[in-house]
């Protein structure tokens, strides 16, 4: 399991703040001169590029949405054991909303670029992580507002009981 959340850099960083009673919520320092607040995943710019085989300016171009799934997806296999290059019939499922910061790319000119179209669709989003760690299963991004999340579930769990992904990981054997 991996997620970035904002009060914590990590899962156990988050819960720690909710059992504190800690409020994720700050004054956002971009904006000085307007009172704003917001719930902030700190240091969003982290992201090793070359470490997933995407070029700098492809990563630039690319929704942080798109990334961070990308980096969360690949820790929560090294959380669970398991190296991405160990598994095949596997099905990635990705609910997603927004479109943010593809309205950023065109205010500043560069949301014609090839980049910012697959860095910013959301179609790309599960498909890059399939095709990055060449997993063969079923690859679905749903964006379906706010059940997104849960009918991309819905969608796995269904899946596994197709049987279009694998319910066995290297190293066990059915029973």
């Amino acid at each position: 399991m991996d997620g970035r959340l904002p009060g914590g850099q990590d899962l156990a960083g988050f819960w720690e703040g909710l059992m504190a009673n800690r409020s994720a919520i700050k004054a956002v320092e971009r904006w000085p001169d307007k009172a704003c607040h917001a719930g902030i995943i700190p240091e969003i710019g982290h992201f090793d590029a070359r470490f997933f085989g995407i070029s700098a300016r492809e990563a630039m171009l690319m929704d942080p949405q798109h990334r961070l799934f990308l980096q969360a997806c690949y820790n929560a296999l090294l959380d669970a054991g398991y190296a991405p290059s160990s598994l095949k019939r596997v099905g990635v499922f990705a609910g997603v909303q927004f479109s943010d910061y593809q309205t950023l790319l065109q205010r500043s000119g560069q949301s014609f670029h090839p980049f910012a179209a697959t860095g910013n669709a959301h179609a790309m989003l599960a498909n890059r992580v399939s095709y990055l760690f060449d997993f063969e299963g079923p690859s679905q991004s749903i964006d379906t507002a706010c059940s997104s999340a849960l009918v991309a579930v819905n969608r796995a769990v269904m899946s596994l009981q197709r049987g279009s992904a694998t319910t066995r990981w290297p190293g066990q054997s059915a029973c």
